[in-house]
């Protein structure tokens, strides 16, 4: 995992144990980080969103900015979902 997501997942290690979990398992396909949020795009059967952050204003700018990328966005923190 590159390191900027790794300072990110490490701000709210509790928060973010399943975002880690799961990408133990598959490859970061892409990311975009906004201040001190992120959106991580896995792949397992489907395309799945890691939604990383406290800032609510972020996370609904990165998520209304690439709101058609997947149709699964998994719940990280702060009410992220789709």
């Amino acid at each position: 995992m590159d390191r900027e997501l790794e300072k990110l997942l490490d701000l709210d290690p509790k928060a973010t144990i399943a975002t880690r979990g799961y990408f133990s398992n598959y490859p970061v396909k892409a990311y975009v980080v906004k201040n001190q949020c992120a959106l991580i795009v896995g792949c397992t059967d489907q395309l799945c969103i890691h939604c990383v952050g406290r800032d609510k204003n972020d996370l609904a700018a990165l998520l209304k900015e690439y709101q058609g990328l997947s149709d699964y966005t998994i719940r990280s923190k702060n009410g992220c979902s789709r």
